[in-house]
């Protein structure tokens, strides 16, 4: 886990990992990658496109419940990493990181 002030931030989790959380209510699942990736590679069920290097990205996240926990992808981890952080700093505490992305996933994606 990844912590500043002793506060978590977010936490880097496996592919199965991920898909377990998926199951329960009160995670969104966030593909913070490029629209063309979005529609040429696929995605995750029920994620919500949100394009971590647009210039709204932090606009964006701030409309969304802080409440909820945010599970987290891009194409290998890196981009995911970086938007959990922007998150962080925008006071959400339950954050998910897939790690490797979804070149680690297991499961079925959307076209």
């Amino acid at each position: 886990m990844h912590t500043t002030n002793e506060e978590p931030v977010y936490e880097t989790i496996t592919a199965a990992d991920f898909q377990e959380k998926m199951r329960h209510p009160g995670y969104v699942v966030i593909d913070v990658r490029t629209e063309p990736e979005w529609h040429s590679l696929g995605y995750i069920y029920d994620s919500r496109k949100l394009d971590v290097f647009n210039a709204d990205f932090e606009k964006e996240v701030e409309k969304f419940d802080k409440r909820n926990a945010y599970l987290v992808y891009c194409l290998k981890g890196i981009r995911s990493v970086e938007a959990c952080k922007i998150m962080a700093k925008h006071g959400f505490k339950k954050l998910y990181n897939l790690e490797g992305g979804l070149e680690k996933w297991e499961g079925p994606l959307a076209k």
